[in-house]
């Protein structure tokens, strides 16, 4: 017994002071980098440039913001709304097929069943990279280049996942939106006009050959990742109950 209770003691400073000093540890530095975009966001040009380095900003500007929105060469209320329209409409295509198929994958038995489920892991297994030169070949030979078409279609092919219940229903729409949102190697690729630019190429195409926008950039950062965390928000229950549905208990 005193064995045990000279083990009980380390474990429990482990389990305390030391664990959550360790969380608060793991969390300030993974959220250093948002609350400098955040800070960045309210600068002046001014105060993005001069030295030495000001942290803070002297008040709260929105000029940034402003900016980025109405901006002709970089219109990011465009960007927003090709990159709403293509993770929405990928979303409920997405979800469609994946419950209609996983139904019939889980209902029925088939010849072929086990291969196509292994087709459908496999395809997770690819980076989306390698997809780039066919489907560049296929878009253009079917007229589909700076198309919604074109990236919705892209989009498809890397979300189809299958649900289990319904919490799998909303893990598969919150996975399709939040990939297709994130996404830029297909948006860069399959777009080049500006008005057909996702928020992720946007911001790309922020970064001048000259200067980058910093102000403008941070700006944009930041609305660009507000949809995305109320999504989780509200959702992130439904969330961890998909992924983790089909997770064996020991």
């Amino acid at each position: 017994m005193k064995a045990r209770a000279g083990l009980d003691r380390p474990e429990r400073i482990l389990a305390g002071p030391v664990l959550w000093a360790g969380l608060a540890g793991l969390t300030a530095f993974a959220m250093a980098p948002f609350v400098w975009v955040l800070l960045a966001s309210f600068k002046t040009r001014a105060e993005l440039y001069v030295t030495p380095l000001v942290w803070l900003p002297a008040s709260l500007s929105l000029a940034n913001y402003v900016e980025a929105w109405t901006s002709k060469l970089t219109p990011f209320s465009r960007f927003f709304a090709n990159s709403l329209w293509v993770s929405s409409v990928t979303m409920v295509a997405t979800t469609v097929i994946s419950v209609l198929a996983g139904y019939a994958l889980a209902r029925f038995r088939f010849g072929g069943r086990q291969t196509v489920m292994m087709v459908f892991l496999a395809t997770q297994m690819f980076p989306a990279v390698l997809l780039i030169a066919p489907l560049l070949s296929q878009w253009h030979a079917l007229g589909l280049i700076d198309t919604y078409q074109a990236l919705i279609y892209s989009n498809f092919s890397f979300t189809v996942v299958l649900p289990l219940a319904a919490p799998g229903v909303a893990a598969t729409a919150i996975f399709a939106f939040v990939s297709s949102w994130s996404e830029l190697l297909f948006a860069i690729t399959f777009t080049s006009q500006t008005e057909m630019r996702t928020l992720s190429a946007g911001l790309l195409f922020m970064v001048g050959q000259y200067e980058i926008q910093w102000g403008q950039l941070s700006a944009g950062v930041i609305i660009s990742t507000l949809p995305v965390a109320v999504l989780f928000t509200f959702l992130q229950r439904h969330l961890i109950r998909g992924l983790t549905a089909g997770a064996l208990k020991g």
